[in-house]
């Protein structure tokens, strides 16, 4: 799958220096092994100039643990947020693709987890072509596992899903069921790791959503109009409900609407 380089530079020397970037600002405590190390994190998917930040310092923390001399593959299933109605697929789909191209190299997919989640999932390589929720994790992957002293290429599968909001959540409880079973047949020989990428509520000069009724009627400003949206979503989070988290996921108005992509992560990390 060809990248589309729309949030981050397509000169690899470019990237790369962007990518560093991001992963200096991590600090210590954020990368520092622990007891046990995260299996699962969500992410934004904005530019790495914007972002990179907050995203280096997830990756840091679910690789701080690894250590490719154990020779144990890693393997991630990233689900990511489908932004465009037209290209959408009913719940999620795969894609085909052997490996996702980046300016950094080619990740390859992880064949067997896909076909064994195929009697589930459809593919819809033309919804993932378009789409750059996923592909923006990948440099992110690449680097923190090259910064470890692993190959990208050989050491690192991935497991790219498009998300889109489940119909109901019995619908979801069973895409989530099928998928934590493949991830934990996978993690017997591999470390794996699920990655729920998302974005929240798009508010302020910038974005299609302005809140001028909240700021002129309520004299409420854009952050407090956006925690008033996301608050619940970030409260369900924390306190570790998947059925919180689906529900009130389906009232924000973050594009994609992520309720379903937060609620499969979290329901996964329970399961796995």
């Amino acid at each position: 799958r060809a990248p589309l380089c729309t949030y981050f530079d397509s000169d690899a020397a470019v990237l790369a220096g962007s990518l560093r970037d991001a992963f200096s600002r991590v600090r210590p405590q954020q990368e520092q092994r622990r007891p046990r190390r995260p299996v699962g994190a969500i992410v934004p998917h904005g530019a790495v100039v914007e972002c990179g930040a907050v995203t280096a310092a997830a990756y840091a923390a679910m690789l701080g643990g690894w250590d490719p001399s154990a020779r144990r593959p890693l393997c991630v299933a990233l689900l990511g947020t489908n932004h465009r109605p037209a290209a959408r697929s009913r719940q999620a789909c795969l894609s085909s693709a052997a490996a996702w191209r980046t300016p950094l190299g080619p990740v390859r997919t992880h064949s067997q987890l896909r076909d064994a989640l195929l009697q589930h999932f459809p593919v819809d390589d033309a919804a993932h072509a378009c789409e750059h929720s996923i592909e923006n994790q990948l440099p992110y992957l690449q680097y923190a596992v090259a910064a470890r002293g692993g190959d990208p290429y050989r050491s690192l599968r991935v497991l790219p899903i498009l998300v889109e909001s489940a119909g109901d959540l019995a619908e979801a409880r069973s895409a989530v069921h099928a998928l934590a079973s493949a991830l934990r047949a996978a993690s017997r020989d591999e470390d794996v790791l699920v990655v729920g990428t998302t974005d929240y509520t798009h508010a302020g000069p910038a974005y299609y959503e302005r809140p001028e009724y909240y700021e002129t009627q309520l004299g409420m400003s854009v952050t407090e109009y956006v925690r008033l949206k996301d608050g619940p979503v970030l409260h369900a989070i924390e306190s570790g409900d998947p059925e919180a988290l689906f529900e009130s996921g389906q009232f924000t108005s973050a594009p994609g609407s992520p309720g379903y992509a937060l609620g499969s992560w979290c329901s996964l990390n329970f399961q796995l």
